[in-house]
């Protein structure tokens, strides 16, 4: 059976939640505290499953107990209930990875909802973000039309994005919220990222779809490199400093500029896979046969293709001012194509050579 720990001060508060809680929709142990000294002696000593708990309390108050929880039991859920909310309070817990913020007084069955939710509560994953694409873990929860919460935090900051079935409806991160919070989320590096599924989001603030966030904030993470790059004394080769976004793209293998006849005019390979001495006129091609293809066929001239082998995926492009060279990527089987289309799409816009 699982069980709930209630903590509160007020012993006839927490008199009361036992009663509204101990049900046969809920079904589970409660255990109960007066203290945030007391409660969390009692998590290192139980297997708790939700805890909740009151903001304000003599000695260690609800903040303080649930990131010292936390710490104890990575996994625990938890909500907040309070009789003084203000919106710092219920930005600061949903900050800390609170499941409800809910104010008293409050609605019985809303709350045994909520409780029961809770309970049901199926952690993702708490890791680092060494190995992993953010923009592809966000594209996942996208695609797999999760709701959820994903939370991102290095040493200086923490931000949450909430995703309501698929789409990305609310970000926060400080006193930030909506799609300035998301780019600055998405501009966090090397720190953790914590997974929570089915917790809603306090307010939706964010109506782009998820597409067009993850281009805006791939041009703003490019504009800032651009700008460092600009502050060195020799700048880039273009050819350069497109192999070196490109690099950042998961599964990255090589990339080649090509001429209309495959010539190539530039070449980056970090494994030898990519044989473009021979392979360059055969793909170059390839892809002016794609072009031709979509103009028979009545469709719009295509300005991408992606050929999916067993050992990687070649995507190929064109660019340059006039659009007269061809950009081709080999990135490793397995890798979010989804994402590496979006990537091109940027590039074509963009890239000058």
């Amino acid at each position: 059976m699982k069980k709930i720990l209630l903590v509160d001060d007020e012993t006839e508060e927490l008199r009361i939640l036992s009663i509204v809680l101990d049900c046969k929709e809920i079904r589970a142990e409660i255990l109960t505290a007066s203290s945030g000294e007391e409660a969390l002696d009692l998590i290192k000593k139980e297997e708790i499953n939700l805890l909740i708990t009151d903001v304000h309390m003599p000695g260690m108050n609800g903040m303080e107990l649930i990131m010292a929880a936390s710490a104890e039991v990575p996994d625990l859920a938890f909500i907040v209930l309070t009789a003084y909310a203000t919106a710092e309070i219920e930005r600061d817990a949903l900050l800390k990875g609170c499941l409800r913020f809910v104010e008293k007084p409050y609605d019985i069955e809303e709350l045994r909802e909520i409780v029961i939710e809770g309970l049901a509560l199926k952690k993702g994953f708490t890791g680092t973000m060494v190995g992993i694409n953010l923009a592809d873990l966000i594209q996942l929860n996208c695609l797999s039309s999760n709701t959820g919460a994903l939370k991102v935090s290095d040493r200086k900051k923490s931000g949450v994005i909430f995703f309501d079935r698929g789409d990305i409806v609310h970000a926060m991160v400080g006193d930030v919220e909506g799609e300035e919070a998301f780019y600055q989320i998405l501009a966090l590096r090397d720190g953790n990222i914590e997974s929570r599924k089915n917790v809603k989001a306090p307010t939706r603030s964010i109506d782009k779809s998820h597409v067009a966030l993850l281009l805006e904030g791939s041009r703003r993470s490019d504009e800032n490199e651009n700008h460092e790059q600009n502050e060195t004394e020799e700048p880039e080769a273009p050819q350069i400093a497109l192999f070196r976004k490109l690099a950042k793209i998961s599964g990255y293998i090589g990339a080649a500029i090509l001429k209309k006849k495959g010539e190539i005019v530039a070449l980056d390979i970090i494994e030898d896979k990519l044989n473009l001495s021979s392979g360059g006129p055969i793909l170059a091609e390839l892809f002016k046969k794609a072009v031709k293809a979509t103009v028979q066929s009545g469709l719009e001239k295509c300005v991408s293709t992606i050929i999916d082998a067993a050992d990687g995926t070649i995507a190929m492009c064109s660019v340059g001012r006039k659009k007269e060279l061809i950009l081709v990527i080999l990135i490793a089987p397995g890798n979010n194509q989804a994402l590496l289309q979006m990537k091109m799409a940027h590039f074509t816009q963009e890239v000058s050579i």
